[in-house]
């Protein structure tokens, strides 16, 4: 009987913080935020929660505009619905934090943990996520526009029916991500790795693929495959030569600087191209 009550205890104290986020939290101090506590009816200045421990707590639906919440740990915190526009979230803790429905348009979030958290529907036109760690980090349906991704680690995330369009992942890893429905049009993605992600549905027009990775990647299009060498490194060269060879189907393809003199395109397509 001692044994059994001293398995409960050391798995309830384990799993406590989980076990709190799952029901009613506590109200908070708002002069003093700690961490799984409800804060939604503080009012904080915009440095007051900068760097601070606030694990698990629950901002759900908070305007948080412009706060400086640089270095702080929002682990498990629940920030869905929260208006985080033009937020400063560098280098910030937001593992398996929800933010579905967010709106963090503009937002710093460079070198930002958020792995294991959800987006799912959020909002985030322009944010910057620089060398931001996303791994397992749900995407899906959130709106992307035009953001920033150089570097960043989206490894087996999910990025389904994302909107990605203009959106910079210069040098980013995407390996294993689900990229199924997701729109990238005019998608900057010189030297990304794709390798074994899914693209299968994805909206591909204009993207620049010059030194992007693709090894075992599922649903590419015919026009990325043949740009492909024996390592699956894409180039734009590569796929040049293809066309000069006879290959036509060119919907999508980003030839800027290419050279096209002498080459019999009368039967090719360029919708969108």
């Amino acid at each position: 009987m001692k044994k059994a009550c001293i398995c409960c205890l050391i798995f309830g104290s384990f799993l406590f913080p989980y076990l709190v986020t799952a029901q009613s939290l506590p109200r908070g101090n708002c002069k003093s935020p700690q961490p799984f506590t409800t804060l939604t009816h503080c009012k904080f200045s915009r440095s007051q929660l900068k760097s601070k421990d606030i694990r698990g707590v629950n901002l759900a639906k908070m305007v948080l505009d412009r706060f400086h919440l640089q270095g702080t740990n929002l682990e498990t915190a629940n920030l869905t619905e929260a208006s985080l526009i033009g937020a400063k979230l560098s280098k910030a803790n937001l593992k398996k934090a929800v933010l579905d429905g967010a709106t963090l348009d503009i937002a710093n979030l460079s070198k930002a943990n958020v792995s294991q958290a959800s987006f799912k529907k959020s909002h985030l036109l322009g944010a910057n996520l620089k060398e931001v760690i996303a791994v397992r980090t749900n995407f899906a349906q959130a709106f992307l526009f035009g953001s920033e991704f150089q570097r960043a680690r989206l490894i087996e995330a999910n990025l389904s029916k994302a909107n990605l369009n203009e959106a910079n992942l210069y040098s980013a890893n995407l390996s294993k991500t689900n990229l199924q429905g997701a729109k990238l049009s005019n998608v900057y993605a010189a030297k990304a790795i794709l390798d074994k992600s899914q693209l299968h549905k994805a909206a591909l027009y204009s993207l620049n693929l010059e030194g992007a990775s693709f090894r075992e990647t599922q649903g590419i299009p015919l026009w990325i495959s043949k740009g492909l060498n024996q390592n699956f490194i894409h180039s734009t060269l590569r796929l040049e030569k293809e066309i000069q060879n006879g290959f036509r189907k060119l919907d999508g393809v980003d030839l800027s600087g290419a050279d096209l003199n002498d080459l019999d395109l009368s039967y090719a397509s360029f919708i969108r191209a």
